[in-house]
């Protein structure tokens, strides 16, 4: 990550001798250094003592309208590279995510005379150029944090998914999302919501969600989330596991055809099979771009922590991102299917596992591989607004 530094004047240093000179987010090379962190620096050494006392840090996201102060007991701090002070947020959705190169984060920084920098006062914004802007790219999203049997809330738009059967709260993914929603399928816990054009086919348009997925049963076919029919009599799009064939265990989002509407014969497939109670990060998408002869292309990729990440485009064995090739003749068309995490709409394959910040996408491009990556955040996840929670 590129530096991030105060455009403002710093102020002075008196109390303890040190001259703030400015901040940075995920600064390159720095120990511990993440998009969770924010370090200021100093021209001197900066010596041992209590870096929260009299100092306050306020971080803003909307152009100055208002400003949120960051509880600093919801930090952890260290000494970096003699000169830096680092805070690491510990809260629930732990990341100071990037807004555009332009704009930046807008931040705040000032300290008493009694703090450890002395006085220091400071209302200018950071150069965010090298963190990745997730808030520009999804259209809804489902953090899933409600209690059981609620409805799930859409975080960005107004699409909430109605509760059947009492879906459950459960653990996140990590400490950066808060809950997960959890799916029992002897029990056919779902979430629904009936057809809506936000959800539809567009073959004009990159489309597709990215969410985290962790199965408590490996051994049956689950659908995650689809625009699909029971008995496949309509569909849009699907994202399943197709588990109920040992030798053929895979992740795959999959594309209703023109030429075959009613059901999803594009399929893009991750081969590698998944393991049991283990979280999966899934980003399945439509690409509308010619890839000659009026082709399009629909990729599914699949992360895991603890295995390497890999963006490249191929059609093998194992992780990243599979392609499928879609003729002209087979594009996606929209059907009247309702929408359901857990299963298809009015029941079937339904899901045995939890599904976490799950958030949809559609427009005039698709996610990059930084946008994945840092959607992925490590294994972390990210819920939105992808900013601290400061509360």
């Amino acid at each position: 990550m590129s530096r991030l530094t105060l455009t403002g004047a710093g102020g002075g240093g008196a109390a303890a001798g040190l001259t703030y000179e400015g901040a940075y987010i995920n600064r390159s090379g720095e120990t511990g250094a993440s998009n969770k962190t924010i370090s200021l620096k100093f021209t001197e050494a900066v010596p041992a003592g209590d870096y929260t006392a009299g100092m306050t840090i306020e971080v803003t996201a909307d152009n100055r309208s208002s400003y949120e102060t960051l509880d600093l007991s919801e930090t952890t701090q260290a000494v970096r590279d003699t000169y830096y002070v680092q805070y690491t947020l510990t809260g629930t959705v732990d990341t100071f995510q990037g807004l555009d190169g332009t704009t930046g984060h807008q931040v705040k920084i000032s300290a008493t005379a009694g703090s450890f920098c002395g006085e220091i006062t400071d209302d200018t914004t950071l150069d965010n150029n090298s963190t990745v802007n997730l808030l520009n790219l999804f259209t809804h999203g489902y953090d899933m944090d409600e209690a059981t049997g609620a409805e799930r809330a859409d975080a960005i738009g107004s699409l909430n998914f109605d509760d059947v059967n009492s879906v459950t709260q459960q653990d996140p993914v990590s400490t950066a999302t808060v809950k997960s929603a959890g799916f029992t399928l002897s029990s056919a816990m779902r979430l629904t919501h009936a057809d809506n054009a936000d959800f539809d086919n567009d073959n004009t348009k990159y489309f597709g969600w990215m969410l985290w997925v962790y199965l408590t049963d490996v051994g049956v076919t689950a659908n995650i989330v689809s625009k699909q029919n029971s008995g496949v009599t309509g569909a849009d799009w699907n994202m399943n596991y197709h588990g109920s064939d040992a030798s053929y265990r895979q992740f795959k989002w999959g594309l209703s055809r023109s030429s075959a509407a009613a059901e999803q014969r594009n399929w893009a497939t991750r081969y590698k099979p998944a393991l049991v109670n283990t979280w999966y990060m899934i980003a399945g998408w439509f690409d509308p771009t010619d890839v000659g002869s009026g082709s399009k292309n629909s990729y599914v990729n699949v992360t895991q922590e603890d295995e390497e990440i890999n963006f490249d485009v191929g059609t093998g064995a194992g992780d990243g991102t599979q392609e499928m090739t879609i003729a002209s003749g087979d594009l996606p068309t929209s059907s009247t299917s309702g929408i359901e995490f857990g299963s298809v709409n009015g029941g079937g394959g339904y899901l045995d596992g939890r599904v976490d910040a799950a958030y949809w996408f559609k427009g005039t491009s698709g996610p990059s591989n930084d946008e994945i990556s840092d959607f992925f955040n490590g294994g972390d996840g990210k819920q939105w607004p992808f900013l601290p929670d400061y509360t």
